[in-house]
């Protein structure tokens, strides 16, 4: 399945896969891969043009332990978004546990306007193994 989530002109969607061969049950060990697509609305004005600085995650196991991450750009990068553009990529995360699920936000500057700052939703995305031995 797919979340989504709308922040003014921007989309954010994830989609998620479990790996069961990446994953064991001694030591808990369940490896989930999820896919993340950024989108600007092709309506938006072109000074709504922005670049990813960071992102901050919240991440909750079946155990309702939860982990806190912060750090600059996506997997090494710091895309710009302009209006009808879209960018995608994939990451990773390991539970302890057969289920968690992820949330948080990134934050942007606008090109045009370098100081001004704002955050986009990322929306909470669910991970589940299937029956796994």
């Amino acid at each position: 399945s797919e979340f989504v989530a709308t922040t003014g002109d921007i989309t954010v969607s994830v989609s998620t896969s479990f790996l069961p061969e990446l994953s064991s049950v001694h030591p808990p060990h369940y490896f989930f891969t999820y896919r993340i697509r950024i989108e600007m609305s092709k309506d938006a004005l072109p000074e709504k043009a922005c670049q990813l600085d960071s992102r901050y995650w919240r991440i909750t196991n079946a155990k309702g332990d939860v982990e806190e991450v912060q750090g600059p750009g996506v997997v090494g990068e710091f895309p710009i978004i302009s209006p009808g553009r879209v960018y995608e990529y994939t990451s990773c995360t390991t539970f302890s546990t057969t289920s968690g699920y992820m949330e948080g936000y990134y934050t942007f500057h606008f090109l045009y306007f370098k100081d001004k700052i704002f955050n986009v939703a990322i929306p909470r995305f669910h991970m589940a193994c299937p029956t796994f031995r």
